[in-house]
C-alpha cells in the first residue's frame, strides 16, 4: 500500500457543503470585521466611512476567515484519515 499524505478527494456532496460553509464563513467574517471597523472609525473620527474602504476591508477580512476555516478543515480531514489508517 503506497504512502500518500493527501486525503482522498471529497464526494460531490461534501465538496458542495464545504463550499457553502466556507462562503458563509467569508460573508459573516467579512461583515463582522468590516462592520466593527466602521463602527470604531465613525465613533472616533465622527465622519462617515467610505463605501470603497468598507468593501476592501470586508474582502480582506473575509478572505482571512475563509482561508483559516479551509486550513482547519484540511487539518481535520488529515487527522481523520490518519486515525482511520491506524485501525
Amino acid at each position: 500500500m503506497p504512502e500518500n499524505d493527501a486525503p482522498p478527494p471529497p464526494s460531490l456532496t461534501r465538496a458542495l457543503l464545504s463550499w457553502v460553509g466556507l462562503s458563509v464563513v467569508f460573508v459573516v467574517g467579512g461583515g463582522l470585521g468590516a462592520g466593527l471597523v466602521t463602527l470604531l472609525y465613525e465613533a472616533v473620527v465622527g465622519t462617515p466611512f467610505s463605501d470603497l474602504l468598507y468593501a476592501v476591508i470586508f474582502g480582506g477580512i473575509g478572505l482571512v476567515a475563509h482561508r483559516t476555516a479551509r486550513a482547519s478543515l484540511r487539518r481535520r480531514r488529515r487527522a481523520a484519515g490518519a486515525s482511520r489508517s491506524r485501525r
